[in-house]
């Protein structure tokens, strides 16, 4: 399956004028995000020596949900700094005349010299840079335990069409081949759209998917529904998945890895310790 790329960009947001010297006043810098855990662990460490060096203290607060940026900023209560998860994200707040131009107080020459034009083009909307991206994670993996496969006897599929027989000889052979969930707070439902996205990546040009990023098509394009029906060929297959189809919104993904063969999830989703020596498959176009 086509190996989709997870972004997490950081963007300035703005409801007035931008300066450096809002920061110096306050010493607060209020940054938006939905790291905790580990992952808030690591941000703090990060940006620590910024802190020390420039008496400021950053503080991260935020949400899965999306909708309680938008409500900020439409609110005239935005952060001063975000960070976001993808760049269609971005180019939405870039048309509404939410985000600062970075030019306007770093050096781009400087910029540039650390990331290629491939990254500061998809942080730029009409000529202006918005964002600058601090990770990127490989999505878009299919995978399966291959002491489970080599038991029995399954042959690592390279097509979709592979992938349905393997599919179907599972389930006559009493197993479940799917676990799917798509639960996750007020962000639920991502994990599906990734599927779709996925199906949409290798069933139509390039050109036709960027239309309909930058909504060129509409949902109900014939090309659109063909991956809805694609992805539910498995999704609302009752014998494919782990519970059934209904089952899929409700419950977390991470609870059924072991109890299925087959998972499509990014790595840093997957549950380390249980698929310590998994590997993953990728599949041809379809």
């Amino acid at each position: 399956m086509f190996k989709k790329i997870s972004f997490v960009i950081l963007v300035v947001l703005l409801i007035g004028m931008f300066s450096a010297g809002a920061f110096a006043a306050t010493k607060v810098l209020n940054v938006y995000g939905s790291w905790a855990g580990a992952e808030l662990e690591a941000f703090d460490k990060m940006v620590k020596p910024f802190e020390d060096a420039n008496d400021i203290d950053v503080v991260l607060a935020g949400s899965r949900d999306p909708a309680v940026l938008i409500t900020r900023v439409e609110a005239g209560n935005p952060p001063d700094v975000c960070t976001l998860p993808n760049p269609g994200a971005m180019v939405e707040f870039a048309r509404s005349g939410k985000l600062v131009d970075l030019s306007t107080f770093m050096d781009v020459d400087t910029l540039m010299s650390g990331y290629s034009s491939t990254w500061i083009d998809l942080g730029t909307y009409k000529g202006k840079l918005h964002g600058v991206f601090l990770s990127a994670d490989l999505k878009s993996l299919v995978w399966y335990n291959p002491k489970a496969f080599a038991a029995a006897g399954y042959t690592v599929p390279t097509t979709w069409e592979e992938m349905i027989a393997l599919s179907d000889k599972m389930v006559a052979d009493g197993k479940t081949p799917w676990a799917i969930g798509l639960e996750s707070g007020g962000a639920s439902g991502w994990a599906g759209t990734d599927w779709i996205e996925d199906i949409m990546l290798r069933t139509v040009e390039p050109e036709v998917y960027d239309l309909w990023v930058s909504h060129g098509i509409s949902w109900v394009d014939d090309r659109v529904q063909r991956a809805f029906e694609l992805f539910g060929q498995i999704a609302l297959n009752e014998k494919y998945v782990y519970g059934g189809p209904m089952q899929c919104l409700p419950l977390i993904l991470v609870t059924r890895q072991t109890l299925c063969l087959l998972l499509r999830q990014m790595p840093i989703c997957i549950n380390k310790p249980l698929l310590l020596k998994v590997l993953y498959l990728t599949l041809s176009p379809i």
